[in-house]
């Protein structure tokens, strides 16, 4: 679970899927009344799939609408939780080389990513992360 910094948004995962839900609806609904939770991540955009497998770990940034995971297919994602898409896709390039947890700052310009032997420090830019 993750709560954005301002509190109106709650993340939350299960399995290889993303939930999002407004905080601000949890004090006008009832007990009766249907929670609008929203899926997050659809099953398949364009060329960019959910994680295969679980979510590992999750940061939400503070300053600007993104939520970066890291799953057991040992990718890094960028989300846009507003726009409901992944801005950015990262598979490290040497084998064996796991993501186990990471944290956004929250500009969302830099990325910190732990490996099981290590932790890296990224620049977000367009085009991927630059080491």
């Amino acid at each position: 679970l993750c709560v954005s910094s301002n509190g109106e948004t709650l993340v939350a995962s299960a399995k290889d899927r993303l939930y999002t839900y407004p905080l601000g609806d949890l004090y006008s609904c009832k007990s009766e009344d249907n929670i609008r939770v929203k899926h997050l991540i659809p099953m398949a955009l364009g060329k960019v799939v959910p994680h295969d497998g679980a979510i590992l770990a999750m940061d939400i940034c503070a300053h600007r609408p993104f939520i970066v995971t890291c799953g057991s297919d040992h990718s890094v994602r960028l989300w846009h939780h507003e726009n409901r898409h992944c801005e950015l896709l990262y598979q490290e390039e040497q084998p064996g080389v796991k993501p186990c947890c990471l944290a956004l700052h929250p500009s969302a310009f830099q990325l910190i990513i732990g490996f099981p032997e290590q932790t890296r420090l990224y620049s977000v830019i367009f085009q991927g992360l630059k080491p």
